[in-house]
């Protein structure tokens, strides 16, 4: 049996608009939050189509040419950021181009960076790095590219018994601007200087014949990759998988931040 309380109400009475305020509150907070998550990727975040060929494989592994054209296979929404870090694949805009690039960050102010060939390894290309502040050389094996085979079938001009990539070399190493470590030469990135490269090395157009892009001219971080985009939205599927892909980032964004 209820007994009434002192405003007349009884105890179920009372547990039962508690239960219904923490609901409401509860509601009203996912709201608030999915209301501001929303707001936040609207203007920190944009979807950009892939165009061509190099940065197979990871992305527009097989592309294909639509009726007016254009390679257009997979999408991908980009950070707009400056914070970038070496290994990321970023969306650049610059002068020379009407539309924005895609490329991967090799290499970041005050690194030392080469191109070369070596003989324990075939004659292959690799890409030799000295980190900032740091003395060591790091031949660099890079598991995403798309053919070693194809990369070393590029030209190259030999200095002092070292054969470096023609274009890397013209561009970086001729002019004299160079350091010598171990006997191999290296450009070093200067301020805000940021080196990158497709990973379809054989068919990129990137640092090696533009030079390096600056910080500014990076409009942003690719977080997340839509594969077959362009069949998507023949399906008029592209807006439902853009909704699951940021459902699903955001989610690991919420487990990474309140993981113990």
């Amino acid at each position: 049996m209820d007994f009434p309380t002192i405003n007349g109400q009884t105890k179920k009475e009372k547990i039962q608009k508690s239960v219904l305020y923490r609901v409401f509150v509860a509601f009203f907070i996912l709201m608030v939050l999915l209301i501001a998550g929303r707001m936040y990727f609207y203007f920190n975040y944009k979807y950009y189509p892939v165009q061509g060929r190099s940065m197979q494989p990871t992305i527009n592994p097989d592309p294909f040419v639509v009726t007016n054209g254009d390679v257009l296979q997979d999408g991908v929404f980009v950070e707009c950021t400056h914070d970038i870090k070496v290994n990321d694949i970023i969306i650049i805009k610059l002068p020379v181009f009407k539309n924005t690039i895609i490329k991967r960050v090799i290499a970041l102010e005050g690194d030392k960076i080469s191109i070369a060939k070596h003989g324990d390894l075939n004659g292959e290309y690799r890409l030799s790095l000295i980190k900032k502040g740091s003395d060591k050389v790091e031949r660099i094996e890079e598991d995403y590219i798309k053919s070693y085979m194809e990369w070393s079938a590029m030209d190259y001009y030999t200095f002092q018994g070292m054969n470096y990539q023609l274009d890397f070399y013209n561009n970086y190493l001729k002019s004299g601007e160079y350091t010598m470590v171990d006997g191999q030469l290296f450009y070093t990135l200067k301020k805000n200087e940021v080196f990158f490269m497709g990973d379809n090395r054989a068919n990129s157009t990137d640092a090696r014949v533009l030079g390096p892009c600056t910080i500014n001219q990076v409009v942003g971080v690719v977080r997340v990759h839509i594969k077959d985009a362009y069949s998507l939205l023949k399906e008029n599927k592209l807006e439902l998988e853009k909704i699951k892909v940021i459902g699903s980032y955001f989610l690991d964004k919420i487990n990474d931040y309140f993981a113990w």
